[in-house]
């Protein structure tokens, strides 16, 4: 376990922003972060779990509590033992995880992919259970285990992040939830009790699970993978992430939350993208405070130019919140996660 006082997070922020966290603490197996956890609740004392910061925006004033870091990266196939992870695990990890999705062909610099070749149902192959730590890399978890033979996370690819946010947010892959691969979540109670949560029990929706209005901390997840085809998993993944369209890495990947199919059906959209809306209704494509920047190739992601603040993206959330109110009646919602910020510095935002 490695602990700092005064820790910078841009140096561990997806977009390099961010102020000083009070204290950091790096846990680097399971038993380390379960511990830590219990003292913090135990204590009282305020904490916030960060991992790749891959969708959170940090304040530029940092965080004035603890920050821990979960990087256990331990795989458990049940019944067979743990995983040693290789260099040949490691070797695509960074490919696999530098691209996120958009996902419609129109016109202007609006792009996308299309998936349905790729899609194919294994649900008559033998299911394996597999238990892997909250900290594990979602690319490394996708390598390694396609690589043993096991499939069903190859939908998933091109998304960065570890195991424990991939859960709490139920992300999306094509037509897939991360749910559909779900047997059961070990969870940490604010009263210091291990829990272990069915698939039912997390009430999982589009992007969304239980733990969003709980205080529970993920500690483990168990999967349930197939015995699948290796060779045609790994191509997927590969082919998969390739015609995502790329995501710059200084981004926090999509700032806000498609529009409802009710309001695309009112204003006549063709789709209910924000990346849509941004560009060819809000003619906001570019847009830029300071030094970040609305994506002029993916107009729902706003990029760090550079030397961005924290509150250069809020000013220009704010900005497209409230031109979509004003012209559209539209009330975004934003995708990403604020942390270190106060009430009033989030207002206008979410």
């Amino acid at each position: 376990m490695d602990k700092q006082n005064n820790f910078p997070l841009q140096n561990i922020s997806w977009v390099k922003i961010g102020g000083n966290a009070l204290e950091f603490i790096e846990c680097k197996s399971d038993s380390e972060f379960k511990d830590i956890l219990k003292e913090s609740f135990s204590k009282g004392n305020s904490f916030e779990i960060l991992g790749w910061g891959a969708n959170t925006l940090i304040s530029d004033k940092g965080i004035a509590s603890t920050v821990i870091k979960n990087s256990s990266n331990q795989i458990d196939i049940l019944g067979k033992g743990s995983v040693e992870i290789t260099s040949s695990d490691k070797e695509d990890e960074k490919e696999l995880s530098d691209s996120r999705l958009v996902v419609l062909k129109t016109d202007g610099t609006f792009r996308g992919i299309e998936f349905k070749d790729l899609d194919y149902d294994e649900s008559d192959k033998e299911i394996v259970k597999v238990k892997v730590s909250s900290g594990l890399s979602l690319p490394m978890a996708i390598n390694t285990l396609i690589n043993r033979g096991l499939t069903g996370l190859q939908w998933f690819s091109g998304i960065p992040g570890q195991m424990g946010a991939a859960v709490y947010n139920n992300i999306h892959g094509g037509t897939h939830l991360l749910s559909e691969y779900i047997d059961s979540v070990d969870i940490l109670t604010p009263d210091g009790k291990e829990q272990t949560y069915s698939n039912e029990d997390m009430k999982f929706k589009y992007d969304e699970s239980i733990l969003h209005t709980n205080k529970g901390i993920i500690t483990a997840v168990t999967l349930k993978l197939r015995l699948g085809d290796k060779d045609k998993a790994l191509y997927t993944s590969r082919e998969w992430a390739k015609r995502k369209v790329s995501q710059p890495k200084n981004s926090l990947g999509s700032t806000f939350k498609n529009i409802s199919k009710e309001d695309q059906m009112r204003l006549g959209f063709p789709t209910p993208s924000i990346g849509y809306l941004v560009e060819h209704k809000l003619m906001m494509s570019g847009y830029r405070v300071g030094d970040a920047q609305i994506a002029p190739t993916s107009n729902n992601f706003i990029i760090n130019l550079g030397h961005a603040k924290a509150s250069d993206y809020l000013e220009i959330i704010r900005k497209v919140k409230k031109e979509s109110y004003e012209k559209f009646g539209l009330t975004l919602i934003p995708e990403i996660f604020f942390k270190g910020f106060s009430k009033d510095e989030l207002l206008g935002v979410v």
